[in-house]
């Protein structure tokens, strides 16, 4: 008797769940796109920069400077490659995604998110590295009412506004000076390492400066962090504080002198609770109660608001997802809501309370889900490739790329970014993972210091400076816990070679003035011995010139021997005599240059390996 009457109360279950079912199925089939609330202004604003972008297209050829072939729709909104301005690494995809006037209209969505009306005053920090989310963020202000106050600085990370012709102040000169945008600049500074532009080449920096001090603006040169931070406020904060901070792009007085933890787009008042003197204006801002609009990491802001990342093409203006929302017949949900609840209401005179309860607790959930929640957005598939990681799962995570020829032969483990600040050599060992090889296996481990690259520093999270602690300890510092796993690593591959790639630079220490390593440019060895004539046939022919040999970006170069105790060059040619090279860079030329530079050592290097037979000494 007890067991009909179970299943009799099974029966109502089950007929409930095919009820939420059925209405579930009507009302995905039932959704459709409604225009926004705010659709005339999101579409008006889209519209200006558009009209903003043309302009800038015009001046640019108008300057003599082509639209870039990576620039797939033809915006003249990407900068190049390298310039003797690019201050940073930067990704493509990320630059050609906000080359988009629907930026404008996003930008509206997330300063409506962030409580933004008609009325209030927004500050922000521009830096040239996208040029687009600047003009988005000026265009949907102006078409909002929005008072807005910026700084914009004149260098830029790849592929953003690092054309030294034209900068993104000279963006913003030109459309005011055409009318289409009525808000100038509060000021303008250089960017880049110090705010200053330190890495840039010197004369580029110096026709950059001249135009801007030309145009009658206030230009900041204030190489000092606190001191940099304090005149911006004094900018920002005259007459109120704003009701927002904008921060676009990494320019340090925006980001600050530690890791950037904040995430990407609005970020809520009191994010931070407490600001200090490596903070920088997000930081600051959200500890005094300000909402925060953080603008860096395009994939992940595409990623949250549903967006496409890189598009293969661009939808006219007020026809993208920006402009519309999903509207889904709340009707079904409502009439299926009632039916369920009176069978299992009926299901319980049959059956114990508490297993009713049970299922009803079950359904409630999914029908919440199934009405209430959002659509998540679906990200495309990575680019499938061979690589494993060390370290996996920790701050310290290290990926190794393994690129394995047509042919069999000679193992290399290249790697690049022990020092964090040593830029060109993990953005050449970026570019090396898209190569292919004929001969033999590749593997490249970049950038080693994670948390250096990210932040631009040397040494690692604790101030620890990785390439004086091989072989390592899996059990101590974050430096050594590196070194252990590469270390590690190296050893059970068991490669023919050891390239690492560095740069040497000045390093400025207070009260000491400048110091420089004075190495420049140069090949070090722990063990010449190991590697035959590869040294002389280097120096030979960078002195020669020979364009055959392919380094035409070396216009000297020296030989030096014992690397530092500790280092990774020492350890692995001692420990396990496997032949190690370090290229150091010459820090004071362009970026494009150095990275040039190691381009071509590790491809000469290569050639040179499969011709001697350099490896078979060990």
């Amino acid at each position: 008797m007890i067991g009909r009457k179970m299943a009799e109360g099974r029966k109502y279950r089950i007929a409930a769940m095919l009820v939420l079912i059925a209405a579930i199925a009507l009302s995905v089939f039932s959704a459709h796109q409604e225009k926004s609330a705010d659709y005339e202004l999101r579409v008006q604003a889209a519209t200006k920069m558009q009209a903003c972008m043309d302009s800038i297209r015009s001046e640019k050829e108008r300057r003599g400077l082509s639209v870039i072939p990576e620039d797939r729709f033809g915006t003249g909104m990407l900068g190049e490659e390298f310039t003797g301005i690019t201050t940073t690494v930067g990704a493509l995809e990320a630059k050609r995604t906000t080359a988009n006037p629907d930026m404008a209209a996003f930008m509206i969505e997330m300063l409506t998110e962030a409580g933004i009306e008609a009325g209030d005053y927004v500050a922000a920090g521009f830096s040239g590295s996208f040029p687009c989310m600047n003009l988005a963020l000026i265009c949907a202000c102006e078409t909002m009412d929005v008072r807005l106050t910026y700084i914009a600085s004149a260098g830029s990370s790849m592929y953003g506004a690092n054309q030294p012709e034209m900068t993104f102040p000279d963006m913003v000169l030109h459309l005011l000076e055409e009318g289409l945008i009525r808000t100038a600049p509060a000021a303008f500074s250089m960017g880049g390492d110090f705010d200053v532009g330190e890495e840039m080449l010197p004369e580029l920096r110096d026709e950059v400066y001249a135009r801007l001090d030309a145009s009658g603006f206030k230009v900041l040169r204030i190489r000092d962090f606190a001191e940099n931070i304090a005149a911006r406020r004094r900018i920002y904060e005259t007459g109120r504080m704003p009701d927002l901070f904008a921060g676009i792009g990494g320019n340090i007085s925006t980001l600050g002198l530690r890791e950037d933890t904040l995430k990407a787009g609005v970020v809520p008042a009191g994010t931070v609770a407490a600001s200090d003197e490596k903070s920088g204006l997000m930081e600051i801002y959200s500890a005094a109660g300000i909402p925060v609009l953080h603008v860096l990491n395009i994939k992940q802001l595409t990623a949250d608001y549903g967006l496409a990342f890189d598009p293969p093409a661009l939808t006219p203006i007020g026809e993208g997802s920006i402009y519309h929302r999903t509207a889904v017949p709340r009707m079904p949900g409502l009439i299926a809501s009632a039916a369920a609840i009176a069978l299992l209401f009926a299901g319980r005179i049959r059956e114990k309370k508490r297993a009713a309860a049970a299922a009803l607790s079950v359904l409630i959930p999914v029908l919440a889900a199934a009405f209430l929640l959002p659509a998540c957005p679906v990200s495309a598939a990575a680019k499938e490739a061979e690589v494993y990681r060390l370290l996996e799962g920790t701050e310290e995570e290290i990926t190794v790329t393994c690129i394995r020829g047509r042919e069999d032969g000679k193992k290399v483990y290249l790697v690049g970014g022990i020092h964090g600040d040593e830029i060109a050599g993990w953005i050449a060992a970026g570019y090396l993972r898209q190569e292919s090889f004929d001969i033999g296996t590749v593997y490249i481990a970049a950038p080693i210091n994670a948390y250096g690259a990210a932040n631009c520093r040397r040494k690692t999270r604790s101030d620890r400076d990785i390439n004086r602690n091989f072989p390592g300890d899996p059990g101590g510092t974050d430096a050594e816990r590196i070194a252990a796993a590469v270390f590690a690593d190296i050893a059970d591959k068991e490669p023919d070679i050891l390239i690492d790639l560095h740069e040497a630079h000045n390093r400025v220490v207070e009260n000491m003035g400048t110091l420089s390593d004075d190495l420049h440019d140069a090949l070090i060895f722990e063990d010449l011995t190991l590697f035959g004539d590869l040294a002389l046939d280097v120096v030979l022919d960078v002195e020669s010139g020979d364009e055959q040999a392919g380094l035409s970006a070396w216009d000297g170069i020296s030989i030096y021997g014992a690397p530092p105790a500790g280092s990774i060059n020492r350890t692995v040619t001692q420990s396990l005599m496997i032949p190690s090279v370090t290229v150091e860079t010459d820090r004071t030329k362009p970026l494009s240059i150095r990275v040039r530079q190691h381009l071509q050592m590790v491809h000469y290097i290569l050639r040179s390996l499969e011709k001697s037979g350099t490896g078979d000494q060990r």
